[in-house]
């Protein structure tokens, strides 16, 4: 899943480069229950679920934000 730098200032989200706006994405790797929960209600409330519960998405060992009657 690609997110968006939504934690940070909005200047270190982009960039210009010879007139041409440059995006900077994070590729975040999810569990199969997030990225079911992605598919079935989209990505913005799996990136609120981040954010509430103040996930660092760098943690290799993190667990999921969601549980079993979440996904569907």
């Amino acid at each position: 899943m690609s997110l968006s730098f939504t934690r940070t200032p909005p200047e270190f989200g982009s960039f210009q480069d010879a007139g041409q706006e440059i995006s900077i994405l994070w590729l975040v790797p999810v569990y199969a229950n997030e990225a079911a929960y992605v598919r079935r209600r989209g990505q913005e409330p799996l990136e609120d679920r981040f954010e509430t519960r103040d996930v660092n998405l760098l943690d290799p060992r993190r667990g999921s934000v969601l549980g079993t009657a979440d996904i569907s």
